[in-house]
């Protein structure tokens, strides 16, 4: 963002893209409104374009306030890791980690694989753009 508002200050006005790293709200506040029409990049989606209103709700029940961007990630992370415990009819981590290679587990985020050495097949990555100093979804 300090890069974006010397741009700015500079009269260079040109799209930019930031990285994850400038997913904070850091970015906006502290960027004297420059921060505007930026694009910034993230590991996750919005609560509201990947869950219904009742996986909202349900979460909100148990953490007493809306879900934020990394909540679909956590959830995901258990949804992954029951899965595996389900499947491997074990808690042994070999057991486990055996059992999510290669087999679709059905998540938030639509069939998610992991390969042999336990990375994403196919990992996503989101695109935000700052509007009215808030952090927009940009569809894809």
């Amino acid at each position: 963002s300090y890069l974006r508002a010397a741009l700015i200050e500079a009269g260079v006005n040109l799209p930019m893209l930031a990285s994850d790293g400038a997913f904070l709200a850091a970015t906006i506040d502290e960027s004297n409104g420059t921060a505007e029409g930026m694009y910034v990049s993230a590991f996750a989606p919005s609560p509201q374009n990947v869950a219904d209103a009742q996986w909202i709700e349900a979460y909100q029940a148990v953490e007493y306030r809306d879900p934020d961007t990394y909540s679909v990630n956590g959830y995901v992370a258990m949804q992954v890791l029951s899965e595996g415990i389900r499947e491997a009819d074990s808690l042994e981590m070999e057991r486990i980690t055996n059992a999510l290679r290669g087999n679709a587990i059905s998540t938030l985020l639509g069939d998610l694989r992991f390969n042999g050495n336990g990375d994403l097949t196919d990992p996503g990555i989101w695109i935000y753009q700052i509007r009215d100093s808030e952090f927009q979804q940009v569809e894809q």
